[in-house]
């Protein structure tokens, strides 16, 4: 994780459970466990670096592209027309889906939609 994508110590506890959880499962094999637990984790975890990676441009901007698209995303939304856009796409798609994502339980994952 980096400190762009802000779900590092909720990703370290969630996948401390679920490698609690993959361990009681599979007492007798520490292998089996930890491979269940990076295919459950790997996922969720690869999402989260990616979109670190992205917001990485909005937080510190690089170049002179980058902070314009930071001064106009602020800008609209201030703006009465542009402010439910930019809600819209902010609570649909995959980020959204994600956060209703249980990835630390799968027995009780409420997967996305």
């Amino acid at each position: 994780m980096t400190l762009y994508a802000g779900m590092g110590a909720s990703s370290g506890m969630a996948g401390a459970d679920l490698l609690g959880t993959m361990l009681a499962r599979h007492p007798r094999s520490v292998t089996r466990a930890l491979a269940e637990w990076e295919q459950q984790l790997r996922p969720s975890i690869g999402y989260l670096q990616g979109n670190g990676m992205q917001m990485r441009s909005l937080f510190v901007p690089a170049t002179c592209l980058d902070l314009a698209r930071r001064k106009v995303m602020v800008r609209m939304s201030r703006m009465p027309v542009a402010s439910p856009l930019l809600r819209r796409w902010r609570t649909k798609g995959k980020a959204a889906r994600m956060k209703d994502m249980d990835f630390s339980h799968p027995d009780f994952a409420h997967q996305p939609r």
